[in-house]
């Protein structure tokens, strides 16, 4: 969403972005707003975005444009992190830790562990902001003598998130 100040001698407004500073070959050039807002939803590619608006008065003159301002727009999710498999496959460990390689851009993980290979009912779906720890442990009260399979997927800074992980197994 893209909000501007109303100006009193505006009849409606253009919109104008583009991936570059200059304008050329514009992304968006929309002179029919009535108002101070706009949406503008179908970006595609991460990068700089820059955008400006003008006024149009009632008589049709367009004014200046307003300052340039502009965004990273960062749409990319995190590569998918490898699992390192848990050892031993039988354990009689409540609190196992499980681990995964580190993904180079994640700004945490968001681990899922149940007792459903097909994750239908999950037991943990735990989720780590600002953190690049690569190991993950809770407590399975109740599943001794069960299987329980778990995955993670890497976060970035702005909250995309990857592919989940393989699932992994063990048997407690």
């Amino acid at each position: 969403v893209f909000t501007w100040n109303y100006d009193a001698d505006a009849a409606s407004y253009g919109f104008e972005m583009a991936d570059n500073d200059s304008f050329i070959g514009p992304v968006v050039f929309d002179t029919a707003i009535t108002g101070t807002t706009t949406v503008y939803s179908d970006l595609t590619a991460d990068g700089w975005y820059y955008y400006h608006v003008i006024g149009r008065d009632a008589l049709g003159n367009w004014g200046d444009f307003s300052a340039l301002d502009s965004f990273y727009l960062d749409i990319t999710a995190p590569a998918i992190p490898g699992i390192i498999a848990y050892e031993p496959q039988n354990t009689n460990d409540t609190k196992p830790a499980m681990s995964w390689e580190s993904v180079a851009d994640a700004d945490g993980y968001r681990v899922q562990v149940s007792e459903d290979q097909q994750f239908g009912t999950v037991l943990h779906d735990d989720t780590t902001r600002g953190q690049t720890d690569t190991t993950y442990s809770t407590i399975l009260s109740g599943s001794s003598g069960k299987s329980i399979y778990w995955k993670v997927a890497a976060l970035d800074a702005v909250g995309n998130q990857s592919v989940f992980s393989v699932t992994d197994d063990f048997y407690v």
